[in-house]
């Protein structure tokens, strides 16, 4: 059950400390003083675990650190506000959901794991332990162990939430839902104060048809591929030809380079001779629906080879 508590502060009282009577041993006692020191805040109860103003704040500067730009009115801020303690509700109902299920189970062995790669992670953008240490304490960490705690609780909740979601999807129970225009429209409205200022867009639709060469067109293409191919057979620089002659505006300033390639993502007439010829073989011009190939492989994998072309349209 969640209820939200308004404005339940947590308090710090200082008891009236008695005056002793010198002259006649009495006692008077002092009025007490109003010492209340507000610690932090209780925004929200899921369950029997507090949800805290300073979570909250948390979030918020976490948002900032990232670039995420905050609404800068009271009323647009009160409101990534509520977000905020709506998400963090929404995460400890998955987690609680996902602790009591016993079909769920995250072993202390997986957290260690995660945590100790994250650590490593973070650890290694530091030259020093010395800065290593000071960057934590300016999160907020004391010690690295106080960090790796922290990150410790933090990857379990995430792997409870991933594991429940999953579950309910193999289920069955979750299913998407396609939001409506009015939903979306109403979500940007609410959100476009953080999203900063983007420059115009558009999105369009087209239909692209690639003339076919005339027969005349396809016999010169022939023509001078069989001649490229003689003068690269006796020698010539492979690379100066691709970048002279080739048609292919993504290999021929690279000498008509395609780097290493696997099955399946060339077109299959050019696949069908590259994969069949030796290193340093130059190829009779191979036709595909780009026009007249010219290949030689350069080294060969199991699974791959490294070839260049020079295409010709």
């Amino acid at each position: 059950m969640i209820s939200l508590l308004a404005c339940l502060s947590l308090t710090v009282g200082v008891a009236a400390l008695a005056a002793q009577d010198t002259t006649g041993g009495a006692v008077a006692q002092a009025l007490p003083r109003d010492t209340t020191v507000v610690v932090d805040r209780v925004v929200a109860v899921v369950g029997n675990r507090p949800v805290l103003a300073s979570q909250v704040d948390e979030e918020l500067f976490s948002r900032q650190a990232q670039g995420i730009k905050l609404p800068d009115t009271p009323e647009g801020l009160d409101a990534v506000r509520r977000q905020v303690v709506s998400s963090i509700i929404d995460e400890e109902l998955l987690v609680q959901q996902a602790a009591r299920d016993t079909a769920i189970t995250v072993t202390d062995q997986e957290v260690a794991d995660g945590v100790e790669q994250q650590v490593r992670k973070v650890r290694d953008n530091f030259q020093s332990e010395v800065d290593y240490r000071n960057e934590l304490k300016k999160a907020g960490f004391q010690t690295p162990e106080e960090y790796r705690r922290w990150l410790s609780d933090q990857q379990r909740r995430a792997a409870l939430q991933n594991r429940l979601i999953d579950k309910l999807r193999t289920d069955g129970k979750l299913k998407p839902v396609a939001p409506t225009e009015e939903e979306m429209k109403a979500f940007f409205e609410t959100q476009k104060g953080s999203l900063g200022n983007r420059p115009a867009t558009l999105s369009f639709r087209q239909i692209a048809i690639t003339p076919k060469p005339t027969a005349a067109a396809k016999a010169r293409s022939r023509a001078q591929a069989d001649s490229i191919v003689l003068e690269l057979r006796k020698g010539a620089d492979f690379a100066t030809a691709a970048k002279r002659f080739s048609h292919d505006p993504g290999s021929r300033e690279q000498g008509g380079s395609l780097n290493w390639f696997r099955r399946g993502v060339m077109v299959p007439e050019f696949e069908r001779v590259a994969f069949a010829l030796r290193p340093g073989t130059i190829s009779d011009p191979v036709e595909s629906p780009f026009g007249y190939h010219i290949i030689q492989v350069e080294r060969v994998q199991p699974a791959e080879v490294q070839a260049r072309h020079i295409l010709l349209t």
